[in-house]
């Protein structure tokens, strides 16, 4: 059994080895295309998916919080201190990747900027809380030149006021975006 090497170099081989270079040259020109519009596809729904529960999810948060501006108004306006904050855990989580997810740079910008101010407004109830609830604060100074106003009531009206005043603000600001998100 002699195999020659002419006889494995003919013409079948050139044959077989030219068509299937084109098969998989043809396999690779239409399945490079094919495979990017599947991923597009796949991406594509995922981002819509991810898009529209982030929407709900922020959606939720800023109806939550609006509540939660509105039983401060009244607790102030009868003269109790709340003894809580606003709920920035979701704008908190979602700082960097809302971002990439809703791509609309001004709705984000305005969710960090709300973020901004409920966590200033947070700082502040927990100073009238502190303040409330301080003995020390709520003592009056005796000195010799006479009674001394306490810490208390110096710093109450002011916090009081600087509250209140943020309020219609951020309750503006919750609509705005919700109105934006809702589009």
């Amino acid at each position: 059994m002699h195999v020659c090497f002419a006889d494995f170099f003919n013409e079948n081989l050139f044959q077989g080895l030219v068509g299937s270079g084109i098969a998989n040259v043809l396999a690779v020109i239409l399945g490079i295309p094919a495979g990017l519009f599947l991923q597009h596809l796949i991406t594509t729904r995922g981002s819509k998916k991810n898009r529209e529960q982030i929407l709900s999810a922020l959606k939720q948060a800023l109806n939550h919080n609006l509540g939660t501006l509105a039983t401060v108004r009244e607790q102030l306006q009868n003269n109790a201190a709340p003894t809580f904050t606003l709920d920035l855990a979701l704008l908190d989580a979602t700082a960097h990747t809302k971002y990439d997810i809703l791509n609309d740079i001004p709705l984000c910008a305005s969710i960090d900027h709300l973020r901004f101010e409920m966590a200033h407004l947070n700082r502040q109830l927990n100073a009238l809380l502190r303040l409330q609830l301080d003995a020390m604060a709520h003592a009056a100074g005796n000195f010799v030149e006479g009674r001394k106003v306490s810490l208390y009531e110096q710093m109450h009206p002011q916090l009081i006021h600087s509250i209140t005043t943020r309020l219609p603000p951020l309750e503006a600001e919750c609509k705005n975006i919700l109105a934006q998100i809702s589009t």
